[in-house]
């Protein structure tokens, strides 16, 4: 057999002997125990990660209690003194009452607020976010918000509810549908029911200038009626009237709803409805129609009717714009008078004195 060459033999020869690896052995076992002890390691510390995640998530979850004064007094009914009274509560909300105003807290847990107010005037700012549901009943109807701000008035005659900010829901016997929503901007009046009629509803969606706080007009909301059979409905009785004529106002057929409106008027001009008919014919006139000289005559018919107090004021300010309009600066500067001496410090103040000068 042919040897190999030195320099292949060389190369093919193994490099370690038995002996020279047995010092090795030791480290390379020592170095398997460390990594078998790190892997073990990171598997207890996962396992005690979900074991503790499972534990935190099983742990009862705190209820909120009732809520308290700002400083920790309880929340008791109130009857507001001649310069009002402010409630604060633990939870940044407000309610501001009025001179005079009666309200009673009726429940009070860490899921709702339930109050009443039996009278008078109260603004309502509640923080939005929170765990509770509130709810706020007023006789001819019930206010539920969970973060907003709004104003009701409540009289013998019935309710105003006024939103500042965010929405609420109004329900009642006497509210259309029995259930309204309302945004920002928007108001409802609901009338108290008279022994011989339906309560009127009127709601408020549009503002008249913009202001810090908003300064409304009022389109009317009904309830459609079915149309009746026979010649009274073919000559338009008034119920079908009005809600034909809300029916077109919704389709933006504002000459059709003028039309109808004033067809209302008309055959009832003594009816409890007619002052706000009237308010929205003029907004119509004014807003929709370039006819500033038929909504004075409108916002007039309404003054000499009897708006809703709540209404009052916008519909001054709005008569005074359109005899503005019509180049009568005569007859502005008198109704803006007039205005001011019936609201004295009402939003427009300075305006009216512009006007009236």
């Amino acid at each position: 057999m042919t040897a190999l060459p030195n320099p292949l033999r060389r190369a093919l020869q193994e490099p370690f002997t038995d002996a020279s690896l047995a010092p090795l052995w030791p480290q390379i076992e020592r170095r398997r125990q460390s990594l078998r002890w790190q892997s073990r390691a990171w598997l207890a510390g996962g396992a005690l990660g979900v074991a503790l995640a499972l534990f935190i998530l099983r742990l009862p979850t705190s209820t909120p209690g009732p809520l308290h004064l700002q400083g920790g007094g309880s929340v008791v009914a109130v009857t507001a003194g001649p310069d009002g009274r402010v409630l604060t509560l633990d939870d940044r909300s407000r309610v501001t009452l009025s001179a005079g105003a009666r309200w009673v807290p009726s429940g009070n847990s860490g899921s709702q607020f339930a109050s009443m107010l039996l009278s008078g005037t109260a603004r309502y700012d509640v923080t939005p976010g929170g765990p509770r549901r509130w709810s706020v009943a007023c006789g001819v109807a019930t206010v539920r918000v969970t973060g907003t701000s709004f104003t009701l008035e409540r009289s013998e005659g019935g309710l105003s509810v006024r939103v500042w900010h965010g929405r609420v829901t109004v329900e009642g016997p006497t509210v259309p549908s029995g259930r309204l929503a309302l945004g920002a901007g928007e108001v409802l009046v609901v009338r108290a029911p008279a022994p011989a009629a339906v309560a009127m509803a009127a709601v408020v969606t549009e503002r008249v200038v913009p202001l810090p706080e908003p300064v409304v007009a009022v389109p009317l909301e009904t309830t459609p009626r079915a149309p009746r059979r026979g010649a009274l409905a073919r000559e338009g009785a008034p119920e079908d009237l009005l809600a034909q004529a809300e029916a077109a106002r919704e389709a933006r057929r504002y000459p059709a709803a003028a039309a109808l409106y004033q067809r209302f008027l008309a055959r009832r001009p003594t009816d409890a409805q007619t002052p706000v008919v009237a308010f929205t014919l003029g907004r119509l006139q004014a807003e929709r129609l370039g006819d500033p000289r038929g909504a004075a005559r409108s916002f007039a018919t309404a003054l000499s009717l009897g708006v809703p107090r709540d209404l009052e004021e916008d519909l001054r300010v709005r008569r005074v714009q359109a005899l503005a309009q019509t180049g009568d600066e005569a007859g502005a500067r008198r109704a803006a008078r007039e205005c001011l001496a019936r609201f004295p410090h009402g939003r427009r103040v300075g305006d009216l004195r512009r006007w009236s000068e």
